[in-house]
Order: structure tokens, then sequence, then C-alpha cells
């Protein structure tokens, strides 16, 4: 009996699945769907895969993590044994990421050595954000958590086998465009554009000055990627549309070197069980299926350490005590210190072994001090998120957030009732870089037993920035 795949994923506001069935060597489309997140969840998506794949359907869906939700980032290390590898990742991880380490979940994978050197791509997401999509999926009992960026790269080479060993991948949406870097057959990292198809087309087709726009665009993200524009392929995935097809020629003719990837092309996915707009906008549940087929050891597993098995609570009854809260805080102080005592201690063996004279000492000083003003500069959803989780309003929960540049940030949640969303946005006007908040709908979820809402602001003066 063939065993079915059935994968679910949440974007633009929907719920997305997809159920590959396995035939042989080929992969076979059995079902796809997509369906808004106001009235549907995660259990209600798994319900549908599981009406359709049936007694073959049970072994639980793989779920993707939203890439946008991740921050990547690309270390270079000596070339060391495997050993020494995870101290040194490590070593480099507290330098770069926003946040204190214990607030971020990380995961890692190293690539081939070149010239003694070592190119490790870290991806880091929010320790809150993790728990809280963990927590969401829990019910469905997912059998695997995979980032939906190195799907897409997957699916890229099914759909492309004699693929170079590196590339750009496009995937076109509503309100962006995935961008996904694979050097040496091996996705790197992913980044989103600032516009989508409702930004680049209308009726008529391109809108004037659209490409010269995504064009620059797409340069800052090569750059940002470390990539010069033209020395490496750029392919624009099918989305069951003429508009990706039509934007693969336009970038042609920019110099780029572009290349249309149509669904029809993989010799070991049959993708005609559906119509092909449907399964465009459905296409990174079909590349989560088809990743989970073959998931490799070195991909990067941001959900290793997070448990996200059904948990079953029990009731327990625990008063503190001045004098078990002191304990508890001075042993909280020692362990600090001694996480701090121990991360000088990493960073001195670090700089023995590998700062051999001064004008190293200088260069690394100053090559710190640019990425930190660059960062500084740089759009940092991460740290928006930060601003708007209240921690003393646990009664608010978010469920998602969309930026562009030159826009306002729209943010979107639920709350029991109504009163606790007026208080909540309320205490986010006070924030420090918050302005021009508007709290743009409230509406009720009968599925939910809940109070919907979404509201829009300004922070600071990045979503005032414009393209120039």
């Amino acid at each position: 009996m063939n065993r079915m795949i059935g994968a679910i994923v949440r974007e633009q506001g929907q719920f997305k699945a997809a159920l590959l069935e396995e035939s042989g060597r080929h992969l076979v489309l059995r079902d796809c769907g997509a369906w808004s997140d106001q009235d549907a969840d995660w259990e209600t998506a798994a319900g549908r895969l599981g009406q359709a794949g049936g007694d073959r359907f049970s072994d639980g869906p793989v779920v993707g993590f939203d890439s946008r939700q991740v921050a990547f980032y690309q270390l270079q290390v000596p070339a060391v044994r495997e050993s020494e590898l995870s101290a040194m990742v490590e070593l480099q991880t507290e330098g770069v990421l926003p946040l204190p380490p214990e607030q971020m979940v990380t995961a890692w994978q190293a690539h081939p050595s070149q010239n003694g050197k070592m190119i490790v791509t870290l991806a880091a997401a929010r320790q809150q954000q993790v728990k809280g999509f963990s927590r969401d999926v829990r019910p469905i009992r997912p059998q695997q958590v995979l980032l939906d960026s190195e799907a897409v790269v997957k699916l890229w080479q099914a759909l492309c086998p004699e693929a170079p060993d590196d590339a750009i991948v496009l995937r076109l949406c509503e309100d962006t465009i995935q961008c996904c870097l694979v050097l040496q057959k091996r996705f790197h990292q992913a980044a989103y554009l600032d516009q989508g198809t409702s930004d680049l087309f209308d009726r008529q087709g391109l809108k004037a000055g659209a490409v010269e726009t995504l064009v620059l665009d797409l340069r800052a993200v090569l750059e940002q990627f470390g990539v010069e524009a033209g020395a490496v392929a750029v392919y624009v995935l099918d989305d069951g549309t003429q508009r990706s097809e039509l934007l693969a020629g336009h970038l042609q003719s920019m110099q780029f070197q572009s290349s249309f990837v149509p669904l029809e092309s993989a010799e070991t996915l049959d993708l005609s069980a559906r119509g092909r707009a449907l399964i465009g906008n459905c296409l990174p549940a079909i590349a989560l299926a088809l990743a989970a087929t073959g998931a490799e050891k070195d991909s990067l597993q941001l959900f290793r350490k997070v448990d996200v098995t059904p948990q079953v609570r029990k009731q327990t009854t625990w008063r503190p005590t001045w004098a078990g809260l002191s304990v508890v805080v001075v042993l909280l102080a020692m362990t600090a210190m001694l996480v701090a005592v121990r991360a000088d201690e990493r960073r001195l063996v670090y700089y023995q072994q590998y700062l051999t004279s001064n004008e190293q000492i200088l260069e690394l000083i100053q090559d710190r001090r640019v990425r930190q003003v660059v960062q500084r500069q740089r759009f940092n959803p991460l740290e928006i998120l930060e601003k708007v989780n209240l921690n003393d309003m646990k009664e608010i929960h978010l469920t998602g957030m969309q930026y562009k540049r030159g826009q306002s940030v729209r943010l979107s949640g639920y709350a029991k009732d109504k009163n606790m969303i007026y208080d909540y946005v309320a205490a986010l006007q006070e924030v420090e870089g918050v302005s021009d908040l508007l709290l743009d709908d409230v509406s009720k979820n009968e599925q939910k037993k809940s109070q919907q809402f979404t509201l829009t602001f300004h922070y600071e003066d990045w979503t005032r920035r414009s393209l120039k």
C-alpha cells in the first residue's frame, strides 16, 4: 500500500495543505487546498487531509515554519574538526544574535570547506515565537517541522534535475517574493523582497516601472547574500499563472541569467491532479510534503529541541515561600555569573588561538563596529516583535505581522473580549518608537470563541522609508 504524505503551512492569511502519494520512485499529488485563517485552523486543515488520505495517511502531517520569522546569518570559521566546530559556531553566534542567546532558538548547518575556511548557515528565531508555534500545532501531532524556504529549494531541485550547484530561487507571493540562495546544491539562506505580485501586476500586465524597482530590491538582497548580480542563475518558480513566466523574461532583459521553471517539468513529481492556479497557491505545502520524503540529516532543524507532541497537564499545587524564593534567586544569579564567565573564557581562547597580530585584532574590531552600524540601520522585525509582545498582557495572542518598506506595520491577533484588545492598544501607544497606531478591525470568531483584531502602526522611521 502506497504511503500518503500530508503537509500544512500557514502564510498570507491562509492555511495551505497538500497530500502526496508515494508510488515507487514517483510522487503524485492527490489533493491540495487553501482556506482563510479566519475560518480555519491547524486542526481543520489536518482534518481535510485526513478525509482525503484515509487510512494511508496516519503518520501526522509535516508542518512548515514561515522563514519570515527566521533571521539567517552566514558565519565564516576556520576548517576544524567536527568536535571543535560546535564551540566555534557557538562563540560566533553570541556576537551576531540581536537578543541574548537564551531568548533565541538556533540551528546551524556547516558547508564543505574551501581554502581552509568553512561557511556555516545559522538560522535564529525568537524562542517565544517558536514555542508559540509548537503550542499551536501540537493538537495535530506533526511528524516533522521544516522551514518552508528549505522545502522550496527541494521542490526546485525536483523540477530542475539538471540544476546548477549555485542559484537564486524566486517564488512569487501576493505581498512578497521569496528569495532563496543555493550554494553547492544546498540551501544557504532566504530573504523576502518588499514587493509581491499585487505590487508588480495589474489587469493589463506589469505595472510601469515595476521591474526596475524590483531589480533594485533584488540587487540589494544579492548584495546581502554576498553574490554578484549576474554571476548566479536566477530561477522563477511557476505560480500557476502567466505572471511568473513574464517576470522571468523581463529579468533576463535586465541582464539576469533568469529562467522560468514550469510545474510540469518534474520527471518524478506528478502535479496534474488539480488546476494550475490552485497548485501555484499551494506550492509551499507541496514543497514541504516533497521535502519530507527525503529529509537530510544535515538540513536545518530549528525545532530539534522543541517538543511539538501533545502534553497532558498535571494538576499540582505549589505554594512559594520567601525562603524558597531567595534560594531560587541566588541560584539564578550564580548561574548567570557562571555562564558569563565561561563565555568570556571561550572568547579568550578564541582570541589566543586565531588572532596573532595587532592588525588582526584591529580588523576584527572594525568589522564588528561596521556590522553593528549596519544592523542598527537595517529594518529589524525581531526588534518590533519584542516591542509589541507585552509581557504583562498574556491574554493577547499575536498571530501575524506584515511589513513592507515605506508602509505601516500590520499586526493581527485575538483575545477573549474587546476590553482586553482596547487595553492592549492603549498600552501599545505608550511603547517607545510606536506612532500613528490605528485599530482597523475587531470581529468575533465563533469557532475560536474569541475577538480577532488587526491594527497598523509606524515604528521609528524604518516604516516610513521608501526605495529611491
